[in-house]
């Protein structure tokens, strides 16, 4: 009579022992990939970072400062060639919407709406993320950054980065921690996804 108590206790003491020692794992291992998130966030951010100061160092050489457009233009054009791995074009933008860019192309924007937030009282130090209803811009994230002489802003320096770009430096970073992965930006596009590759 005391062997069948003895059994269940025995039995649900087992099974809560097992639940527990799954739920610890499935914990651990929760905690293990949102770790792995969180780094791979700061090393696609420490990338963006990088970029964002590309161009805001870029913007304040001497060439850039001088307003010399054929000057900038030549200057541009091999600083991008440098980094044509990166960025598709470097693109010079007056505040009226007119660009010309490091491969000799010029045109007029028809969405200035980015441009706005350089102009407001009180000017952004930087612009970056894809500009909607661009087709300069399409497929691409821009790092923008106005070009300031005599504490005016004479114009915008954009650097043009494929998404195709995005997607392999995110996809070097989560290379061995995940089996897929996605960028969304504010608006909920897709820039990034591991799919494309």
């Amino acid at each position: 009579n005391s062997f069948i108590p003895i059994v269940l206790v025995y039995a649900a003491v087992v099974v809560a022992g097992s639940l527990y020692v799954n739920r610890y794992y499935e914990g651990q291992a929760v905690t293990q990939k949102s770790n792995e998130v969180q780094n791979v966030s700061r090393a696609v951010n420490d990338w963006l970072i990088a970029r964002i100061s590309e161009i805001i160092q870029l913007s304040r050489t001497p060439t850039v400062q001088s307003g010399d457009l054929e000057a900038m233009r030549r200057y541009l054009g091999q600083w991008r060639a440098h980094l044509a791995f990166v960025y598709r074009e470097i693109c010079f933008i007056d505040l009226s919407g007119a660009y010309w860019d490091s491969g000799g192309q010029r045109g007029l924007l028809r969405n200035t709406a980015f441009l706005q937030s350089f102009s407001n009282d009180i000017p952004r130090y930087f612009f970056m993320g894809p500009v909607a209803g661009e087709p300069r811009f399409a497929e691409a994230v821009i790092v923008a950054v106005p070009i300031h002489k005599g504490g005016e802003i004479q114009g915008i320096l954009a650097g043009v980065i494929p998404y195709s770009v995005i997607d392999r430096m995110i996809g070097f970073f989560t290379f061995s921690e995940f089996d897929s992965y996605m960028l969304i930006d504010q608006f909920g596009r897709i820039i990034a996804h591991s799919n494309h590759l």
